[in-house]
C-alpha cells in the first residue's frame, strides 16, 4: 500500500478507534473495559538526538493514534491483545502476548526514579513484557495500588510501527492513562508530568531501542495545533509559534512521513552515545552536559585522563567523543536558529538548517544508515527538506514538500516501494469517559 490511509478529522479517527477497541476488548477479555484512553503519534522536526543530553526538541502531534482499554484480572499476569492497522488489508491484525507473573516483574524493577541509560540492552521482547514493566513502575511511583493483581489490555493503533513517530510511546501513554484512571486530578499538569516521567522511566528499562523522553511529555502535556518546544534546561513545553503550526497548517507546504520497506537500526550505537553523555555528566556532578560550562573541552580532558588511567576499553575514542560533543553543540545552535525562523515565518531559512542537521547526523554523530539514502531520494524528488525521523532507530524520513508537488512526490516514491503518510494535526492524550460510551442514545 503506497499511501498510509489518514483522516484529516482527528476526532473521527479517535471515535473509530474507541469503538474498535471496545469491541475487541469485550471479545478478548469477555467483559467491557473498566477504563479507556487514547494517545497520539508524535514527530520530531529537529532535536531528538539532544533529548538525552538535556537539549531542546521540536515535536508535533499527528493524527495517527492508539486506543488502550483495560480490565483487571485476578491471576497477576498482564495479558495484551494488540490490533495494528494493516494498510494492505485496510483492517486490524491482532497479536496476543502474556507476560511473566507480575510478582516477577515487580521484584526485578529497581526501586529508583533514575532515567540514566542502561549500559546493556533490555531482555523484554513482547508487548506484554514491556507493559508489565510499565505496570510495575506505576506501582513503584504510587500511581497504581500495590494490591494490583493483573490486567487484560487491548490496544488498537493506526500508527505505522517502527517509523520514528512514537508508536511505542503512544501505546504506553494511552495504557498508563487508562491504568491510572482512578488517580485524583489525573488531567492536572503535575500528574500528567509524573505520568510522562514514569512512562519514560519504564521505557528505559524495557525498550530494545533507547527511547526518547519528549514524545511522552508532548503526548500528555503538549498542545494540539503547534510545534511544541521541549527545553530540558527547565523542562518547559512552549510553542514555537502561537496557536498555529507553520508547516502542517501552511497553504504552501505539507509534511510527509516516508517509510521504506526495511529499516536499519543501530540500538547499540545509540546506547554508546547516551552512556558516554551520562557518565560525563555524572563525572562533573551536573544533570546533563548542557549545564557544564566549556563542556566540550572539559569532557574531552576528562575522557583523555580516563584513557590514560584505565585504558580505552568500553570508552569512545577521543575523535568519536569530539565529534559527538560537536554534534550536540551544533544541533542546539541549529534548533535555536530554527526557533527564530519559525517565529519569523521565514520558512525558506528552515530547510537549509534541517539539511545541515541531517548532514551532521551522518558526519559528526555517525548514526545514520539507510535513512540517509531515503533522505537523498526525497531531495532528488523535489522535497524542500528531508530529515531522519529518529536516525538509528528507524530508516523513515520526514520530508517537507511543496503542497502542489505532494501528489507527484507521493506517486514517485510509491512506485519505488516506499509508503507515504501525510502528517496532519493530532490531539493530546485523553482519558475516555466510559459512562458516555454505555449511555443509550437520546430519543
Amino acid at each position: 500500500m503506497p499511501v498510509w490511509p489518514t483522516n484529516t478529522d482527528s476526532q473521527a479517527d479517535n471515535n473509530d478507534l474507541i469503538a474498535a477497541v471496545v469491541e475487541y476488548h469485550t471479545t478478548a477479555a469477555g467483559r467491557a473495559p473498566e477504563a479507556l484512553a487514547t494517545a497520539p503519534a508524535t514527530w520530531s522536526l529537529i532535536g531528538e538526538h539532544t533529548d538525552h543530553a538535556g537539549g531542546i526538541v521540536l515535536l508535533s502531534l499527528c493524527q495517527a493514534r492508539v486506543a488502550a482499554a483495560i480490565s483487571p484480572r485476578p491471576d497477576r499476569t498482564i495479558h495484551v491483545t494488540e490490533y495494528t492497522f494493516d494498510p494492505t488489508t485496510d483492517g486490524f491484525q491482532p497479536e496476543t502476548t502474556t507476560a511473566p507473573t507480575l510478582d516477577d516483574i515487580t521484584a526485578d524493577t529497581p526501586n529508583t526514579t533514575t532515567t540514566s541509560e542502561p549500559s546493556s540492552a533490555t531482555t523484554c521482547t513482547t508487548r506484554a513484557e514491556i507493559l508489565s514493566q510499565l505496570v510495575a513502575t506505576l506501582i513503584q511511583r504510587q500511581l497504581l495500588s500495590r494490591e494490583t493483581a493483573g490486567f487484560d489490555i487491548t490496544l488498537t493503533t493506526t500508527i505505522p510501527p517502527q517509523a520514528g513517530i512514537g508508536d511505542d510511546a503512544a501505546i504506553e501513554v494511552a495504557t498508563a492513562l487508562a491504568l491510572a484512571h482512578n488517580v485524583e486530578e489525573i488531567d492536572s499538569p503535575p500528574i500528567r508530568a509524573k505520568l510522562a516521567e514514569t512512562c519514560y522511566q519504564a521505557a528505559t528499562r524495557s525498550h530494545a531501542i533507547p527511547p526518547l523522553r519528549a514524545p511522552y511529555l508532548v503526548a500528555l502535556r503538549g498542545k494540539d495545533t503547534v510545534i511544541n518546544v521541549v527545553d530540558y534546561a527547565d523542562y518547559s513545553i512552549t510553542e514555537a509559534t502561537k496557536n498555529t503550526h507553520p508547516i502542517v497548517e501552511s497553504n504552501t507546504t505539507v509534511a510527509l512521513l516516508v517509510i521504506p520497506p526495511r529499516h536499519t537500526t543501530k540500538p547499540e550505537e545509540l546506547r554508546r552515545r547516551r552512556v558516554f553523555l551520562d557518565e560525563a555528566a555524572r563525572a562533573f556532578g551536573v544533570e546533563s552536559i548542557r549545564h557544564l560550562p566549556d563542556a566540550n573541552t572539559r569532557v574531552l580532558d576528562w575522557l583523555q585522563a580516563r584513557h590514560e588511567v584505565q585504558g580505552s576499553d568500553g570508552l569512545p575514542t577521543l575523535i568519536e567523543a569530539q565529534n559527538w560533543l560537536e554534534f550536540q553543540s551544533q544541533e542546539l545552535a541549529l534548533i535555536r536558529s530554527i526557533g527564530q525562523t519559525l517565529r519569523g515565518r521565514a520558512l525558506n531559512r528552515l530547510y537549509p538548517a534541517l539539511s545541515q542537521s541531517q548532514s551532521n547526523m551522518s558526519g559528526l554523530y555517525q548514526i545514520t544508515g539507510s535513512d540517509e539514502q531515503v533522505a537523498q531520494l526525497c531531495l532528488g524528488r523535489g522535497a524542500f527538506s528531508a530529515r531522519s525521523a529518529y536516525s538509528g532507530a528507524t530508516s523513515a524520513v520526514i520530508a517537507i514538500v511543496r503542497h502542489d508537488r505532494e501528489a507527484n512526490f507521493t506517486a514517485d516514491l510509491s512506485d519505488m516501494g516506499l509508503t507515504i503518510m501525510p502528517l496532519h494535526q493530532g490531539r493530546i492524550a485523553e482519558l475516555v469517559d466510559i459512562e458516555l460510551l454505555t449511555e443509550p442514545p437520546a430519543e
